[in-house]
């Protein structure tokens, strides 16, 4: 399933963070951020999965991951430990590890 969703999300539209001003009248949504040299297989791999708490603030979302310090996303831990269940994984004794700082 990862590689179906890693697959889909590689076919999306992208803008880089120089271009934030064109989502500027994106009230609302959920947004999928992946990092230069981060790969799976010829894939480039999701590294955050967001959205935002409050509404019609999706720019300022954005904007605020480079303007402060944010925490893990929490969307992709929960996405994560649904197909680890679901496959019965081992791995989720590691993926359920707690690792954010509070500040």
């Amino acid at each position: 399933m990862f590689e179906e969703i890693t697959a889909w999300a590689n076919r999306l539209e992208r803008y880089s963070f120089n271009e934030l001003n064109r989502l500027r009248d994106v009230k609302n949504g959920i947004y999928l951020i992946f990092e230069k040299g981060e790969k799976v297989g010829d894939l480039h791999r999701i590294v955050r999965v967001g959205s935002h708490p409050s509404q019609d603030r999706f720019h300022k979302r954005l904007t605020d991951h480079f303007t402060k310090k944010q925490r893990a996303s929490i969307m992709r831990k929960h996405i994560g430990r649904c197909f680890f269940n679901q496959q019965r994984d081992p791995y989720i004794q590691i993926w359920n590890f707690h690792n954010v700082k509070k500040s």
